[in-house]
């Protein structure tokens, strides 16, 4: 046993480059064993830990901001429907495609009713410009 350690230690350089060798060959070839990449990935990940997880609270709060944002204006704009305020085409399908965003991302549902209350009010008055009662 000895004799192993001091033939690995004599000629270390020696098996470091042939280990590397082996590696960057197992790197080229295309099987799906990459042990280069996965130990620098690892190394990467250990070293960033810190800024990754700044990072994700980061990514969290401006969620949670684009959320409330999109509740306060679909919540503004059914009250200013409720009050009887004009509102175009546009207006309508833009307040439309962001209750689309909040629900499909299923956030809560604080905002269901609104949404309903709006695409109701939406279809009530495309109905209106069908029968040519009014124009937007």
């Amino acid at each position: 046993m000895d004799e192993i350690i001091n033939y690995c230690l004599k000629h270390f350089n020696d098996i470091l480059a042939i280990l590397a060798m082996c590696g960057i060959v197992i790197e080229i070839t295309p099987i799906k064993i990459n042990p280069i990449s996965y130990l620098l990935k690892k190394a990467g990940n250990i070293i960033n830990a810190d800024i990754n997880a700044k990072v994700d609270r980061l990514e969290s709060y401006v969620t949670e901001n684009h959320k409330q944002e999109l509740r306060i204006q679909i919540s503004n704009f059914a009250s200013d429907l409720r009050h009887n305020e004009p509102k175009s085409e546009s207006q309508f399908i833009a307040i439309i495609q962001l209750c689309d965003e909040y629900l499909a991302n299923k956030w809560n549902s604080k905002v269901k009713l609104d949404a309903e209350f709006i695409k109701s009010e939406y279809l009530k008055i495309g109905q209106k410009i069908k029968n040519e009662d009014i124009k937007l």
